[in-house]
């Protein structure tokens, strides 16, 4: 990774989490860090507590505030494991064409935040329509930037990791001099599978915020980095 003033980190929300809204976007809001709001653009409205869905109008809005993009994990949530090349398009396009049709569509849209899951066998076909694509693996490291394959760009999940461990991924940052894409799902009062507590994500805050007043970290999106550096996206999703 080239050498630079500060290190980026890339806030994500994986399938665009009413909890992690209502609780946890406050907080970075107020610290200026914009999120990736990486929807299901046909779950928006939809869902029951702990899996409810932001809505349209709350997406909207989130679009035009604190630096925010809306890409997207997955048109509807089924899992790609097992899908076609073909099923993999097909979704995928579904994807960028409804944000597209909901006003959503925007400078972050077009890097897929979870593009395809489970380590499908298949993600390849999805490339054409992308600008950058993250792994499709449920947890990975830390990141150069540029990146090194532009459809494999690791993330690391935030749920489950004790204060050792998120101490030792922001320091692993200021020793290497890698970026870090942190993502998850909803914020609860205790740890879930797919969501962090409330102390997981208040830890994790108490990092960034570390971070950002010792003037070594970044808080951005992968749309302004790619901006950046000059990395081409796609105009139009179809």
């Amino acid at each position: 990774m080239e050498s630079r003033a500060k290190l980026p980190l890339v806030v994500i929300n994986d399938w665009g989490s009413k909890p992690f809204l209502d609780t946890s976007y406050p907080a970075l809001k107020a610290l200026g860090v914009p999120v990736t709001w990486a929807v299901r653009p046909n779950r928006l409205g939809t869902g029951t507590y702990p899996a409810n869905h932001i809505s349209l109008a709350e997406a909207r809005t989130l679009a035009n505030e604190n630096g925010n993009v809306i890409s997207f994990h997955s048109f509807d949530g089924q899992a790609t494991s097992g899908m076609t090349a073909e099923e993999i398009r097909v979704k995928n396009l579904s994807a960028l064409a409804s944000l597209h049709a909901q006003g959503l569509f925007g400078r972050g849209s077009t890097h897929g935040a979870a593009w395809t899951q489970n380590e499908a066998p298949n993600a390849p076909a999805v490339a054409p329509y992308l600008a950058v694509g993250q792994t499709n693996a449920s947890s990975s490291t830390l990141t150069p930037w540029p990146p090194l394959e532009r459809l494999y760009i690791p993330r690391i999940i935030m749920n489950g990791k004790t204060p050792a461990q998120m101490d030792e991924r922001f320091q692993q940052m200021k020793n290497t001099g890698e970026g870090g894409l942190f993502y998850t799902h909803g914020v609860l009062p205790a740890s879930e599978p797919n969501h962090s507590s409330q102390a997981e994500w208040d830890y994790s805050v108490f990092n960034v915020q570390a971070g950002i007043t010792e003037g070594w970290l970044e808080p951005t999106t992968l749309a302004t980095l790619m901006e950046r550096e000059r990395v081409e996206m796609p105009a139009e999703p179809l």
